[in-house]
């Protein structure tokens, strides 16, 4: 059994990394997700990348269009 526990919300936005190598439309809109979460992902893509804050509400719509 691992003891390890694992951090869901940073092994989603790793997960996501390859496909935004393949799609440059492809934007992280997080929602104060806290320290070191998306790390990677703002190394990377740093102007792909916009925290939203606390307002999942609106971060929704901005993703609708």
């Amino acid at each position: 059994m691992n003891n390890k526990l694992k951090n869901y919300r940073r092994e989603i936005v790793d997960k996501i990394i390859p496909y935004a190598r393949k799609d440059k439309r492809i934007t992280l809109l997080v929602c104060d997700m806290g320290f070191g979460v998306a790390d990677k992902f703002e190394e990377e893509f740093p102007k792909r990348i916009v925290n939203m804050g606390i307002m999942e509400q609106g971060t929704v719509g901005i993703a609708a269009g």
